[in-house]
């Protein structure tokens, strides 16, 4: 059978895919391309056209690897803080991540190095598990361990590094070819991780484009081009010529389907509330002061930086006592020491916690005086 002649995903094998998210069985790989700034707008074609990404002496994007080239490596902090500004201060559509977070798989893998799709997930109050993968990757240091994925309590592993961890993301050529090379070095994925995938009966790709080299490459990365694999691996077509879609079908057994990423989520979102299957609702309290929400939103997502500036902001305007000098302090010294390396990963995600707790205290404190 020539495989290149492939039948489209069919209409009545909806079922299968029920089936296998029902069954916590079907792994949700999130790509790029499902980042949007409007509907059939990319997100970061409109980054890229904005005016702190234009004709500047720092750095030139480059579209063939979506990667950013440096005219000199110190630039790097340039183009992250633009970059982090950017995301910050330009809303995405998120309707599509809202129903990917309500849809109950039980792992997402992201590919992408836009911080939405966790924000969704927390903005929607979903408890998840947060993992990801750094191109500042120490091999004596311990995985930060992973709990067995449920619908109760999803995964989300970013391999494209975290958001407000600035050294961790991928955005140059040089960040891209340090990060494979720690990637594909020995168990640099969680065994965990990969045993997950590998007991998939279902894999979705969404957003993807197989003509970059390198996301052949992670294809590679997950056995991906084990033809002997149970699992059944779908993607949409995204813009990909013949010879690569030839190649994804021989190699990788791809089955690619004719949908655009918001028809096939919303499509898949039905179905699962027409079969019952439950789906993941946002909880957030019907009386909660917006403002405390917006604060936890951030502390869940880690973005301390940010709720200290919002803090800073209160207590200014409110003529309040100044906590925010030593938390800041203590903030710092945190994220110094786990640079270093003196923190181990375990020893991070405590301090990590103590330090959300102290800062959640402060904010409550200050939120009490000025009701």
């Amino acid at each position: 059978m020539d495989v290149a002649a492939a039948e489209p995903k069919k209409l009545e094998d909806w079922d299968d895919i029920i089936n296998s998210i029902q069954e916590e069985k079907c792994i949700l790989f999130v790509g790029p391309e499902t980042v949007m700034k409007a509907p059939g707008i990319l997100y970061h074609q409109e980054l890229i056209k904005s005016p702190g990404f234009q004709n500047n002496d720092y750095f030139k994007y480059i579209p063939r690897d979506e990667m950013f080239l440096l005219s000199q490596n110190f630039y790097r902090g340039k183009l992250v803080s633009r970059f982090k500004n950017y995301c910050q201060q330009n809303a995405f559509y998120d309707e599509t991540y809202k129903k990917i977070a309500a849809i109950p798989f039980h792992t997402i893998i992201a590919v992408t190095r836009y911080p939405f799709l966790i924000q969704s997930f927390v903005k929607s109050n979903i408890d998840f598990q947060h993992r990801w993968f750094s191109r500042v990757f120490d091999r004596s240091k311990m995985e930060e361990d992973i709990d067995t994925p449920s619908s109760e309590l999803p995964l989300v592993y970013n391999l494209f590094g975290k958001f407000d961890v600035d050294e961790s993301l991928l955005l140059t050529h040089n960040d891209l070819f340090d990060y494979l090379t720690k990637l594909l070095s020995d168990n640099a994925v969680p065994a965990k991780l990969k045993e997950i995938v590998k007991s998939s009966n279902q894999i979705i790709f969404l957003g993807f484009k197989f003509e970059r080299w390198y996301m052949q490459l992670l294809l590679r990365l997950f056995e991906l081009h084990d033809l002997n694999a149970q699992f059944e691996r779908i993607s949409l077509i995204s813009g990909d010529d013949d010879d690569i879609l030839s190649i994804c079908k021989t190699d990788f057994k791809m089955n690619f389907i004719e949908d655009n990423i918001d028809s096939f989520i919303s499509t898949l979102y039905d179905k699962c509330n027409q079969s019952g299957l439950q789906l993941r609702t946002p909880s957030v309290a019907a009386n909660a002061n917006p403002q405390m929400i917006e604060f936890n939103i951030l502390l869940k997502a880690n973005h301390f930086d940010e709720a200290l500036i919002k803090l800073q902001q209160l207590e200014n305007k409110n003529k309040l006592d100044d906590k925010v000098t030593q938390l800041t302090g203590n903030w710092n010294s945190i994220k110094q020491n786990q640079i270093a390396g003196i923190y181990t990963p375990e020893e991070f995600t405590v301090e990590t916690n103590k330090f959300r707790q102290q800062l959640h205290t402060a904010i409550e404190d200050d939120m009490d005086q000025i009701k």
